[in-house]
């Protein structure tokens, strides 16, 4: 009779494992509790078994007793290497679900060691990330919270939640331009993102406040209130273009140009220079402003050459504003540039040929660049010069004194005493007259000299009718309200001071050409003169009064005009 195999111990421990196993998938669907029993038992008799403790961990998952589920899947894992993946995968699950249990609990502090821990087991995601900055947030770590999302962003880069809870934060601590950023950046990458959405409306709607904050400061002349308000309505919302413009002249109203240009090229930035857009337009005249002030700032202190520069840069973007290329020729001026002074102040009319301020001060370095080459003895070009000057401003005396003494030093006496004759018309008390009558008319009185004169003076004021005529009559239209009377052109000479020079020379070293400072030579009233001067200055002075009003009543930008002194050097 054969004997009977008996089943190992190591067979019948495999069976009745196997059968409690059986038992255990159907009591994890309707009972965890004996399912944890029966892998309790199991364990007992197979502790080395990783399969064992992972059901058990599960069993324990469904009756969320999350502690005891984390403690069984670890041991699984460390029983069970090669499974790495799927329980490493299972841990940080069930960490995460411990984690968001604690949080209900109020627990925050124990939910954040499970939110970190389920990121060591998954550190690559993105919704544990969140959990814990969340967390962080709650307990009031900012810090730890901000530094978490900036290193979650450089491994992802595309998740729209952090960049909504940074922007979040941000707005916590008061940074709200990287708060709105932040908010574009989620809306970037999700555009149904309420929240996101939401976060920026309301800084634009805090912009807004502080804009209407900062108008306010600036109609009461609180100027130094206004930039601060208008400063957090841009911290607000760094996009807004009026923002920046509106700062950019405060700061220039202020005299901080260097902080209103900044703030004006970034406006012109943002506009991407683009130059059908409006507001583009409006931050490039504002900069042209800037630059006109700025040099106007230096000019006062002598810095010519950076005046200079400022003003080239305004030019560069504004090449039809006549008021540059006069202030730039006014810097030539005092460099003693003369050339280019003149130039300047050419091209100045060449876009206004009735701005008689212009006329004038062309007549003033003409007359300058004149004398000079009469002490280089060159007479032909001071003569030209000379006459150049009394074609623009036929109205000061001491040029017809300086062309005179040319004219004697050619020995052209007619000429000469008939340049010496309108001077004593214009001014029958200067001392430059009488200083040459000797020389000139030997034996003369100023009576003899003005009676021959009075014949060729009708003939000067036909001429001079023609000439003002032909180049649109270079008169001075006022800036301010005027009696419309002044507006006519009159047959009678002005018998105020003069102003001019009183010796021949040059001109000192901190003045220049005076527009004002000069008589106006009249001629008879010119039929449609009236009327055509009484349309074009009302129509300039509405415009300006617009401009102003848009621009907040801006600086004009004419420097100071400089007055004429007595010429130095005698001949």
């Amino acid at each position: 009779m054969s004997e009977i195999a008996l089943p190992t111990f190591t067979e019948i421990m495999e069976k009745k494992i196997g059968s409690m196993l059986q038992e255990v998938a159907e009591l994890l669907k309707n009972n965890p509790r004996g399912a944890v029993i029966k892998l309790t038992r199991a364990i007992a008799l197979q502790p080395n078994n990783a399969e064992l403790f992972r059901q058990r961990a599960e069993a324990y998952e469904a009756l969320s007793d999350y502690y005891p589920a984390i403690l069984n899947f670890r041991k699984a894992l460390l029983l069970r290497p090669g499974n790495k993946d799927t329980l490493t995968f299972k841990l940080a699950q069930v960490c995460c679900a411990y984690g968001e249990h604690l949080c209900e609990e109020k627990q925050h502090l124990q939910a954040l060691e499970m939110f970190k821990m389920a990121l060591e087991y998954q550190p690559h995601n993105g919704e544990y990330a969140l959990k814990r900055i969340m967390c962080l947030s709650v307990l009031k770590r900012y810090d730890e919270c901000i530094e978490m999302i900036k290193k979650q962003l450089e491994e992802e880069g595309t998740s729209s939640g952090l960049y909504t809870s940074r922007s979040v934060l941000h707005m916590m601590f008061g940074n709200n331009t990287q708060a709105f950023y932040d908010a574009c950046r989620a809306l970037e990458l999700d555009p149904s993102n309420f929240e996101a959405s939401h976060l920026k409306d309301e800084l634009k709607a805090k912009a807004e406040s502080f804009k209407n904050q900062a108008i306010a400061h600036a109609l009461v002349g609180e100027r130094a209130e206004a930039i601060k308000s208008i400063t957090s309505a841009i911290e607000s919302n760094p996009q807004g273009v009026d923002y920046h413009i509106f700062r950019g002249s405060l700061y220039r109203k202020t005299g901080q140009y260097d902080k209103a240009v900044d703030d004006l090229l970034l406006a012109m930035d943002i506009c991407e220079h683009k130059l059908e857009c409006s507001v583009y337009n409006m931050a490039s005249r504002q900069l042209i402003l800037t630059y006109n002030d700025f040099a106007i700032e230096c000019f006062s202190k002598q810095h010519y050459d950076e005046a200079v520069t400022l003003l080239n840069k305004a030019i560069k973007s504004e090449k039809m504003e006549k008021g540059l290329y006069i202030n730039r020729g006014d810097c030539f001026y005092h460099m003693r540039n003369l050339p280019f002074a003149l130039a300047d102040y050419k091209q100045a009319l060449e876009l206004d040929q009735c701005d008689w301020s212009i006329a004038s001060r062309i007549a003033v370095v003409c007359c300058e660049i004149g004398v000079h080459y009469f002490h280089e003895q060159n007479l032909i070009k001071a003569k030209e010069y000379l006459s150049d000057a009394i074609d623009y401003n036929p109205n000061v005396s001491s040029f017809y004194v300086y062309r005179a003494t040319v004219f004697q030093a050619l020995k052209n006496i007619p000429d000469a005493e008939h340049d010496l004759a309108h001077a004593l018309y214009l001014e029958p008390t200067s001392e430059n007259c009488f200083s040459i009558m000797a020389r000139v008319c030997p034996g003369k009185t100023k009576e003899d000299i003005l009676k021959n004169y009075k014949i060729s003076a009708t003939v000067h004021h036909v001429d001079m009718a023609s000439r003002l005529n032909t180049q649109k009559c270079l008169v001075e239209l006022p800036a301010e309200d005027i009696d419309a009377s002044e507006l006519t052109l009159s047959i009678e000479h002005e018998k105020t001071g003069t102003g001019t020079p009183s010796r021949l020379g040059c001109l000192g070293p901190s003045k220049g050409p005076h527009p004002q400072n000069v008589h106006h030579i009249g001629t008879h009233s010119l039929h449609g003169e009236r009327d055509f001067h009484m349309e074009l200055f009302y129509c300039k002075k509405a415009a300006t009064e617009d401009f102003k009003r848009i621009m907040n009543h801006l600086r004009p930008l004419h420097v100071p005009v400089l007055k004429l002194v007595p010429l130095e050097r005698t001949l």
